[in-house]
């Protein structure tokens, strides 16, 4: 990593540990607005079977802001810069969701034509939400997420939001939606989803989409989840969409399940049915816990995909976590290895290691040191 970029990771960290220092008048109150803020640097190195190895860095500041009472706001913007090898991952995911971006600046400006810069430079609004609660009715708008699904890399169920699994640590992509839920008792929900630009997920490519899911215990341990909707999606005809979601809390265990499926409106429903079905485990004792997850959608080049984690807490403020995600039939997956520690008052500091495959054979490598602190 140049000097350049370090200078300026260790004047964050510093800033980071100034202000976590002082409390914030915002946070005295209750329903108050809290912050937080997030400062990453990364080394990322590529081996490509044309070209060979390249190197590179980038350096990202993260601020969260969340608060309310009866009305809630929540935002999140991202800021960073990328330099070298580190800029093709970031080049080649803006070219695939374009169309779906929201709130993304890059200088240079973004060109599918022409090839990855020397640095990027990238201001991002990841999340902004308001949601309203009042009795049994809450409502809410903006870009967020629908939380549909029970899988943690794979969820056919969730129709709104893509999962980036590229780090083998995934994540949920926020989108534009608009919610209303109803609660008509302590166990159920009803929500009610909309969205201009759904992701490309069941039901074909990014398109509008309103869909309705009813959630809930059915008893002590089990939760039955159904979802139907409509989708009009920008590469086919409009689809009908439907999922079912169950999972079973027995106690240290709990195996869940998603099935998702989709048929063409022409007409009448047509017998070209899509479908992708989830099979997942996660198990949590004193100071460990463990995930594993199997995909199979028979119409994806990734027909099917394996996902696993564990955790494992060494003392009161230090853990350890590995995960690792592949896809068989392509050969691509990613594999990490990381370290956090909440050993300094008011700071969590991480320290991760990934390795990754691409369906074009080529390996990439990252080292990604991380400070949090809420202010």
């Amino acid at each position: 990593m140049n000097c350049r970029l370090c200078g300026l990771v260790a004047a964050s960290i510093l800033l980071l540990s100034q202000l976590q220092g002082q409390e914030s008048q915002v946070g005295a109150d209750e329903g108050a607005i809290a912050c937080t803020a997030e400062v990453t640097a990364s080394v990322t190195g590529i081996h490509l079977p044309t070209t060979g190895q390249s190197l590179g860095s980038a350096v990202e500041l993260n601020l969260g802001l969340e608060g309310g009472s009866s009305a809630h706001i929540r935002a999140s913007i991202r800021a960073a810069i990328f330099q070298g090898a580190a800029v093709l991952p970031l080049w080649t995911s803006l070219g695939a969701s374009a169309s779906g971006s929201i709130g993304i600046f890059t200088a240079p400006a973004f060109d599918p034509a022409t090839p990855a810069p020397d640095w990027l430079a990238l201001l991002s609004l990841d999340e902004l939400g308001l949601s309203w609660s009042g009795g049994a009715l809450e409502a809410e708008a903006g870009l967020g997420f629908a939380n549909w699904g029970l899988g943690k890399a794979f969820s056919p169920a969730d129709f709104f939001s893509e999962i980036d699994s590229s780090s083998a640590l995934p994540r949920r992509k926020s989108a534009l939606i608009g919610r209303i839920s109803w609660f008509p008792s302590q166990l159920w929900r009803i929500d009610i989803v909309g969205s201009p630009m759904a992701a490309p997920s069941i039901g074909g490519g990014r398109g509008s989409l309103l869909a309705a899911r009813a959630y809930g215990l059915v008893s002590e341990s089990l939760l039955l989840a159904a979802s139907l909707g409509w989708k009009d999606p920008t590469d086919s005809s409009p689809q009908i969409i439907g999922a079912l979601e169950a999972s079973i809390d027995a106690g240290w265990l709990t195996p869940y399940a998603e099935l998702a499926a989709s048929s063409p409106l022409d007409g009448a429903l047509n017998r070209d049915i899509g479908w992708k079905l989830l099979a997942g485990l996660s198990a949590a004792f004193p100071g460990a816990a463990f995930a594993a997850e199997y995909l199979f959608s028979p119409e994806t080049e990734k027909i099917h995909a394996v996902f696993g984690s564990a955790a494992l807490k060494l003392d009161e403020w230090n853990s350890v976590s590995a995960s690792a995600i592949f896809a068989p039939g392509s050969g691509s997956g990613t594999a990490s290895l990381g370290l956090d520690s909440e050993s300094l008052p008011g700071l969590r500091l991480g320290i991760s290691g990934s390795a990754s495959r691409s369906l074009l054979g080529s390996w990439s490598f990252n080292l990604i040191v991380s400070v949090r602190s809420r202010i």
